[in-house]
């Protein structure tokens, strides 16, 4: 069953929220064309984004998360699918009228750095979307405007206003590319590794900024980031991607605390542990993630599924809800059940093998 009580092939699956959404994702396919073939970066996914929430996105490098961010600004626009935004599905708009609604979304990249012209100021930097979209003619009220979003993120306009990206830290960078994002408006933003590059006392800083700034101009985010511990922090639901698919997705505390995907027990699995007492865990999972290019049939998982039967081989898995928590959904054949955690018990244990899991209390 999706979202709307029919059914759909693959993933094409999802659970709307309660709330009004604001995106709404069907059946999102990229691919890239590359020497080996054609990669399949995402596969068939469909999911909503609801108003004022913030959907968190995490994955393994390599997991589609970044194409899946790119996408819902059609950076560029997808080739199959449907984007809905503001009720409007901007994956099949023209190339005038996609122009003219991206200002009501924005993206901000990982390399904070690399995302600033280098060459100007940082008051020209902020000021440019209004600049290119005709806003605030005057010179005085343009320059008070960007003053006002400096002060927003934490910068004091008297002294960045003139600097250039290479006389600022990576945090600094990073403010003045949220403040450039907030310029004209938007509703939705897309934070793709948006505090990957940064120190970890800097990442809190610009998290807490995040949601302060979310709350004040009523902002819906979707953040993409490999960190669990992260991703938990700043999102009201988990989207957990593999290899192209989603494999699990629902409330935050109902995916972390338990997770019904052996793939998702596997990360929270591997977040370290600050006890030096504690004796180091051999990872439940190994292995890198297949090729893009040539996926794995059935569920795309198997491969590294120490819970992995003959189904898992040659049938994906739908994406179905649980009843532990309202929007709770996850693609997998053998789901864990409350309390348990994915854990490999010996070398022999491969994919077509009955599964082996421990019990444990969570």
């Amino acid at each position: 069953m999706n979202a709307h009580g029919s059914a759909a092939p693959g993933q094409a699956v999802s659970a709307d929220p309660t709330g009004e959404a604001l995106v709404d994702v069907r059946d999102l396919s990229v691919t890239y064309q590359v020497p080996a073939g054609r990669l399949q970066a995402v596969s068939d996914i469909s999911f909503t984004i609801e108003k004022g929430e913030t959907l968190g996105l995490v994955g393994e490098s390599g997991c589609g998360k970044s194409t899946v961010g790119r996408a819902l600004v059609c950076l560029p626009q997808p080739e199959h699918g449907t984007i809905t935004f503001e009720d409007v599905d901007i994956a099949n708009l023209s190339k005038a009228k996609l122009r003219r609604m991206r200002t009501r979304m924005q993206i901000i990249f990982q390399d904070p750095t690399s995302a600033l012209n280098g060459g100007r100021k940082i008051s020209e930097v902020v000021a440019e979307p209004f600049v290119i979209w005709k806003r605030y003619p005057d010179k005085a009220e343009r320059q008070e405007r960007v003053d006002e979003l400096l002060n927003a993120v934490g910068l004091n306009p008297e002294v960045f206003g003139d600097r250039r990206a290479h006389e600022l830290s990576g945090g600094q960078c990073q403010r003045v590319a949220i403040a450039r994002a907030l310029a004209l408006e938007p509703s939705f933003i897309v934070c793709d590794e948006a505090v990957s590059a940064l120190d970890v006392s800097v990442q809190a800083q610009i998290l807490n900024l995040l949601e302060e700034l979310k709350e004040r101009y009523q902002l819906t985010l979707l953040f993409i980031s490999h960190d669990l511990s992260v991703i938990r922090h700043v999102s009201d639901r988990i989207c957990v991607m593999y290899l192209g698919v989603i494999c699990e997705i629902g409330p935050r505390d109902a995916v972390y605390d338990t997770p019904r995907h052996p793939y998702t027990s596997a990360l929270i699995a591997s977040l370290p542990e600050p006890d030096p007492t504690q004796e180091p865990q051999r990872p439940p999972i190994e292995g890198d993630l297949p090729s893009a290019v040539d996926p794995p049939s059935g569920c795309r998982f198997h491969t590294r599924c120490p819970r992995a039967t003959a189904i898992c081989r040659t049938e994906v898995p739908p994406l179905v809800p649980f009843t532990d928590a309202e929007g709770h959904l996850v693609a997998c054949h053998h789901p864990l059940e409350p309390g348990e955690k994915l854990v490999r018990t010996d070398d022999t244990a491969r994919a077509g093998d009955a599964p082996a899991l421990a019990q444990a209390t969570g």
